[in-house]
C-alpha cells in the first residue's frame, strides 16, 4: 500500500501543476508559474525528506 503513495502524489502534484499553469499564465505569464511551480517543488520534496 506504501508504494502506491509516491505514485499518487506524483499524480495530483501534476494535477496541481496544470491548474497552476493555467491560472498564472493567465495572471502573470510565464516567470510567476515558474516561481509557482519551484514553490511547490519545494516544498513537495522537502515535505518527502521530512517523512523519510
Amino acid at each position: 500500500m506504501n508504494a502506491n503513495l509516491p505514485f499518487a502524489s506524483i499524480y495530483q502534484v501534476k494535477l496541481v501543476q496544470r491548474q497552476l499553469a493555467e491560472s498564472w499564465l493567465q495572471w502573470g505569464g510565464p516567470s510567476l508559474y515558474q516561481l509557482a511551480v519551484s514553490l511547490l517543488l519545494g516544498f513537495f520534496f522537502g515535505l518527502h525528506v521530512v517523512a523519510a
